[in-house]
């Protein structure tokens, strides 16, 4: 993660459970989406979410909040 941070520019987002490609909302699956965040050091970036429906899209946003730390008025 350390020689690719500086490149990062976009994230395409989404968690499953390791047994297919769920497209379940951060945070939803076995993905450790708090270690990831920690080593991007909260790098600004674009969040592209990969979600199904406008309710799995809002839970991987409040998701993204927590691990991030930041605020919604961002």
């Amino acid at each position: 993660m350390e020689a690719l941070n500086p490149h990062i520019i976009e994230l395409h987002l989404h968690d499953n459970d390791k047994t297919s490609d769920q497209h379940l909302p951060v945070g939803d699956g076995t993905f450790d989406f708090g270690k990831f965040f920690y080593l991007l050091k909260n790098k600004d970036c674009i969040h592209t979410i990969e979600a199904h429906s406008p309710e799995k899209v809002i839970r991987s946003m409040e998701s993204i909040l927590r691990f991030t730390g930041s605020s919604s008025d961002s």
